[in-house]
């Protein structure tokens, strides 16, 4: 899953494939989902992944 667990917070990470990565200019996508809840966070981070894939 594309879950980090920070102190204050579950984060969602995606890495860009290089060959795109010009395109966004950086090498992964990172941001908070706003949560401590491992469940809620599954939940956002699965909306969120197929939002990018």
């Amino acid at each position: 899953m594309y879950l980090q667990k920070r102190a204050y917070s579950y984060y969602f990470r995606l890495g860009i494939p290089q060959r795109i990565q010009p395109f966004y200019g950086k090498k992964e996508i990172c941001f908070s989902l706003n949560t401590l809840n491992r469940t809620d966070a599954k939940l956002k981070a699965l909306e969120y992944t197929h939002q990018y894939l």
